[in-house]
This record gives structure tokens, sequence and C-alpha cells, in this order.
């Protein structure tokens, strides 16, 4: 952004104003103001596709007076804009603190503001109050352009009628010129200006009262640059817009008035308000239809958004049942395999406790062995010693061989005993395992039937999500079947108003209907 301005001759700040209708050169004109030296706000809008130079213009700004127009059940494209002005002083002390906030924010103490949104074009008076209240004097740059190139332009972006594109701008430039007068002011013609910039900008100059700080030969590269015949997308020419039949009268009445402006001249002003009445009379026959049609729109449009908010979901809820037939499976899977290795486990741990309970059983039997091998001994000591009772020596060694027996028995039962213990212990610590295992593999089996339940339910929920969706489109196909209609009477009414206008009794009661119109005034 451009640093702000400052000049020695005055200590009063300015804003530069630039108004007009959309594609009429505003961001042009905006830019080639802030390389002359003027300040351009904080917080610009992107470039697009459609303007790829850039907007020059700061998006809360736009978002603000998006909302007022709705406020009053209006937008940027109504053709009926022309009243919007004083319907937006009914709803202004809602907004002025924050349009106050956001030039504060987006311009700081710059002594030569740009402020720029055609939008501003049917809300002067709000935004008059707005800058003077912060002691900014306001001068309204209003950029002319032919209305056949700008319904051209504005076909290509948003496929608006030559018509409907030819009544918006009318509405726009009478609303700016109308709420304009006796501000300070200039006209300024778009194709001009891209011939001339230099001559555009001392128009500028004379209106502000003051040289701009930097229209100067440093500048002259930058513009040159910036501003060339690239920006002229779309021409028409005067002889254009009369030799068009379809195109309301007082169109060319208004852009007649608004080239001879653009000239320096100062035309009477009495022409546009004879248009301006016309536009109202208008309203009035075919207001309510356009309100109606109006909302249908944004109803269409709102209904356009929910549709793909639900596609949206869908995808998400189609994302996750993917993922939960994922881990479903993962979990089967888990399952199976936590119980094959249980089974595995248990098997071994039987083998393991049969092996120790054989083993156990053998220690027993070497211990019953040993025992009756004891006896035996002993009772062969007896006889011995009753048979060699004389032979001491004798008895005396088959005592010490029976001490020794006794010795290998108990020494056998205790290992027994002990061997006993040890399968008992391992029996219980596998039977333990074994019962660990089985809780796991109940575990994951109860884990499995929850995400199968959780699949289920989302299976059903995409089920009802897809029903919806098919709702949303039949009805939105209903709509635009009505929307379609509904666009056909309105061709006709304006078909009707036009024959009106152009017969024969339209014409010779014109003196009369002006007559009637100054009496109401007085």
């Amino acid at each position: 952004m451009a640093k702000p301005a400052k000049t020695a001759t005055t200590t009063t700040r300015h804003a530069l104003v630039v108004a007009g209708m959309h594609r009429s050169g505003t961001s042009a004109m905006a830019r080639l103001l802030s390389l002359s030296g003027a300040t351009l706000p904080e917080r610009v809008m992107a470039p697009a596709d459609d303007n790829p130079a850039g907007f020059w213009e700061p998006w809360e700004m736009v978002a603000l007076n998006d909302r007022i127009l709705a406020s009053l059940e209006s937008s940027w494209d109504d053709v009926f804009a022309l009243g919007a002005a004083a319907r937006a002083a009914t709803v202004k002390s809602t907004y002025l603190g924050e349009a106050r906030a956001l030039v504060r924010a987006n311009y700081g103490a710059a002594d030569l503001l740009v402020i720029k949104d055609p939008r501003t074009s049917v809300l002067v008076p709000f935004w008059h109050e707005v800058l003077t209240d912060k002691g900014v004097k306001p001068v309204f740059v209003i950029m002319v352009r032919n209305p056949l190139a700008v319904a051209q332009s504005l076909a290509k972006r948003n496929g608006y009628s030559v018509q409907k594109s030819v009544l918006l701008w009318t509405s726009y430039m009478l609303a700016v010129e109308r709420d304009t007068r006796g501000l300070d002011r200039v006209f300024i013609s778009y194709d001009a200006m891209l011939e001339d910039w230099r001559s555009a900008l001392s128009s500028v100059e004379t209106a502000l009262g003051q040289a701009l700080p930097r229209v100067a030969a440093d500048a002259a590269a930058d513009i040159d640059g910036f501003l060339n015949h690239a920006h002229r997308h779309h021409e028409a020419s005067a002889g254009d817009l009369t030799a068009r039949a379809d195109i309301w009268p007082g169109a060319r009445v208004a852009f007649e008035w608004f080239e001879a402006a653009a000239k320096g001249k100062a035309p009477p002003e009495v022409a546009l308000d004879t248009v301006a009445g016309e536009i109202v009379a208008l309203e009035s026959a075919l207001g309510a239809v356009c309100a109606d049609l109006r909302r249908e729109r944004v109803d269409l449009e709102a209904e356009a958004v929910a549709a793909v908010g639900l596609r949206d979901e869908l995808g998400r809820a189609s994302a996750a049942l993917a993922r939960l037939h994922g881990e479903a499976d993962a979990a089967r899977q888990a399952a199976e395999m936590a119980q094959l290795t249980a089974r595995d486990q248990v098997s071994a741990a039987e083998t393991l406790a049969k092996a120790v309970e054989a083993q156990l059983l053998a220690a027993l039997r070497r211990a019953e062995l040993a025992e009756e091998h004891g006896t035996y001994s002993e009772q062969r000591a007896i006889v011995a010693e009753e048979r060699a009772g004389a032979a001491e020596e004798r008895v005396a060694q088959t005592e010490q061989r029976a001490v020794a027996a006794e010795g290998r028995a108990e020494v056998a039962e205790r290992l027994a005993h002990q061997q006993k213990v040890e399968a008992a212990a391992a029996a219980e610590a596998s039977a333990a395992e074994a019962a660990i295992l089985r809780q796991r593999v109940a575990a994951e089996q109860a884990r499995a039937a929850i995400v199968q339940r959780s699949r289920d339910q989302a299976e059903r929920e995409l089920v009802d999500l897809t029903e919806r969706l098919v709702a949303l489109e039949d009805h939105a196909g209903q709509l635009e079947i009505i929307r379609a209609a509904q666009a056909t009477d309105i061709h006709d009414l304006r078909h009707a108003v036009w024959a009106m206008q152009t017969s024969t009794s339209w014409r010779l009661t014109a003196p009369l209907r002006q007559l009637i119109e100054r009496v109401r005034r007085r």
C-alpha cells in the first residue's frame, strides 16, 4: 500500500471517493489515484479472475455495504436500488460505529484517502456522514462508461441480460448524481481516462482544490505500466446504444447527460429527474415481482449451499463409514488372531500340565519303590541277625545298609513332594494365564461387536443423507422451473411497459406527466 500522503499546503483531510456503476473503471481509477500519491486501504480485496489488476477496495467496506443493503431487502444488483439511500437512513445508527472503525483501521491518520466500492453509489448519504464525522472531506470521483460495455462485462462475469444490466447502470448513476449534488465531485469518462490519464487526474485535482502528491515524471512510468488498453475488455459507442431498440430509452437519456458532464459541461438535471421518475413508476409496477424473484434466488442459493454442505457431509460420512469398515475388519482379524493365540497357549499349558503330572507320577512311583526296597532290606537284616546272631560284625554292616536305605527313601520322598508342589503351581499358573487369554478374547469380540454397531449406524445415516440430498435436488429443480416461469412473466411485463412508453399516447401525454410531477413537488 502507498504510505499516507502528506501535503504542505493544507491540513484538511480529504477522501477521494471513487463511485459509479460496477465494471465502469472504478478499480482502475482507484489504483491511478494511489500511484499519484493517495493512500489505499490497509486491507484490500484480493485480485480475482474477473479483475486480475486488483479491486483496491477494503473488503470490510464491501461486506458492510452488502449487509446494509440486505437489511433493506436489497442487494448490489438490485435494479431499483435508486431508493436505497433514503431507506438506509432508517438503519444507519446500527452501522455508523462499524463504518467509522473500518475507516480508522484502514487509513489511520492519512491526509488523502482513496475510498472505492461501487455500492457507495447507492449509499452516498451514509458514507458522507461517516467521513465528515471523522473530519474527512469527501470528493466524489464518478466514473462514466457506456452502459452497453458495462452490460457486456456483467454478462461475461454474472450472466446478466443486457436489459437488466442497463437498468442497473441507470439506477446506480442516477443515485450517485442525485446524492452528490452540492458536494465536491467530478465525472470522469473511463474511455477518456485510458486515452489520456493526465487530463483525468487534472480534473480530479480541480475538484480536490489541490495538486495530487505524486503527479510527476517519477509517477508516469508506474501509471503507464498499470493503465493500458488491456483494461478495456469490452467496448461500445453511443451509436451502438442508440441503435438498440430493446434498450430502455431512459438509459440513453442518462448516458447522454453523463457523457456531457464528463466533458466538463453542466447539463440541466431535470432530464435525470424525469428518468428517475420513470424508474420509480417501473418499481411501482414491477418492484414486488422483482423482490419475490430476489428472495427466491436467495433461497435457491441458500439451498445450493446447503446441498453442497450435504454433499460434503455425505463424503465425510462415507469416509467415516469406510474407516469404520476398516476398523471393524482389523478388530475382527485381531480377535481371530487373539483367539487362535489363546487356543495355542491353552493347548500348550494343558500339554505342560500333563507333562508335569506324568513327572509327578513317575516321582511318586520311584518313591514307592524306594520305600519297598527299604522294607525288604530291613527284613533281611533281621533274618540275618537271627541266623547269625553270633556274627556281630555282619549284623552291624547289615544295619548300616538298612539305615542308608532309609535315608535314600526319605530323600526320594522329599524330592517327589517338591516336584508335586511345583507341578501343582505350574498347573495353577497355566490355568490363570488361560483365563486371562479367554478374557482378552471376549473383550476383542465385544469391541468388534461395538464397531459393527457403529458401522450399521453410519450406513443408516448415509442412506438418510442420500435421501435428503435427492429431495433437495428435486426441490431445487422445481424452484428453477418456477423461476423460469416468473422470468418469462417479467419479460412480458417489461415488454408491456416498453410498449406503453414508446407508444404515441405516452409521448403525447409526456408534458402532462411532467406538469403533474411539478405539482406534486410543490
